[in-house]
């Protein structure tokens, strides 16, 4: 089960960055004759806060992490005596 949590939160991060995060960097400062172009620090800041792209980005990170250290600290080590070959 905590495998597939964690396969579950890499692929959902995966796909926030690779699907979302073109389409805020497109929408950041609008569609039409009515766009303006923003540059710098502002173009970052005004991207991050796109559909809340930035601190979702931020939560989706902080899921995987802790469900990727959860993963770990629940999986009993491999001892050398316990493997059985056949």
């Amino acid at each position: 089960m905590r495998d597939f949590v964690l396969t579950l939160a890499d692929a959902l991060l995966i796909c926030w960055v690779i699907v979302a995060g073109p389409f805020c960097w497109l929408l950041r400062d609008g569609l039409g004759p009515s766009a303006v172009e923003s540059h710098g620090w502002t173009a970052v800041g005004q991207f991050l806060l796109t559909f809340s792209w930035g601190p979702s980005l931020l939560v989706l990170g902080g899921l995987r992490v802790v469900v990727g250290k959860l993963a770990k600290s629940k999986r009993r080590p491999c001892r050398a005596s316990q493997v059985q070959l056949s």
